[in-house]
């Protein structure tokens, strides 16, 4: 303070002193407030254009849902539509020898040699194997004696016997077939089994 100044010349400097650094203050806080306001409207801004792309993905996404769940059902028809006709060529190759059978059975009426209804009849056979043969299908070939295969075979019976080996196929009451290299019907067979030996 200066020097001869009175009370209140003292009290009227402290309160200018005071007022020019509440002044400074008060300039202060606004420019913090404009800084803070423009931090708030970058934010915002930055917030809007978030929301915006946000809206943006979530439409897609729904549409890209919306495109999966037609996909799927798409799959789930035409798949219908494939088991459903998947067979169609099959069923095709085999009306002719359906329309063959019908012949044999309209001559049997007739007074027709029964060894010529039979040559028919093994001919509708042969033609029927050759068509499922064209189709994959082939017999499973089972020999007596061989040893039993559950992977092919299913066993009806076992018989005791010492005349082949134990576990080995005696006889073949149902031909089996596989469709390629899959089964689709095991050959039924009986099993040898070996006699217990008397004391």
């Amino acid at each position: 303070m200066k020097k001869n100044m009175t009370k209140v010349d003292e009290l009227r400097e402290v309160l200018k002193t005071k007022k020019e650094n509440e002044g400074a203050q008060k300039n202060q806080e606004h420019d913090k407030h404009i800084k803070h306001d423009k931090e708030v409207e970058e934010l915002t801004s930055k917030l809007n254009v978030a929301e915006e792309q946000s809206k943006d993905w979530h439409n897609k996404l729904i549409r890209l849902m919306a495109e999966f769940e037609n996909y799927k059902k798409r799959v789930v028809r035409e798949k219908h539509e494939q088991v459903k006709f998947a067979n169609e060529k099959l069923v095709v190759e085999l009306v002719p020898i359906l329309d063959d059978l019908g012949r044999v059975f309209d001559h049997s009426h007739e007074d027709v040699d029964i060894d010529k209804i039979l040559d028919g009849v093994d001919m509708v056979r042969n033609s029927l194997r050759k068509t499922l043969s064209n189709f994959g299908l082939s017999e499973i070939e089972v020999k007596k004696g061989e040893p039993f295969n559950p992977l092919v075979h299913e066993a009806l019976s076992c018989i005791e016997t010492n005349d082949y080996p134990d576990h080995s196929v005696l006889d073949v009451y149902r031909k089996g077939y596989k469709l390629g290299d899959r089964v689709v019907r095991a050959a039924q067979v009986t099993v040898a089994k070996k006699k217990d030996e008397e004391l």
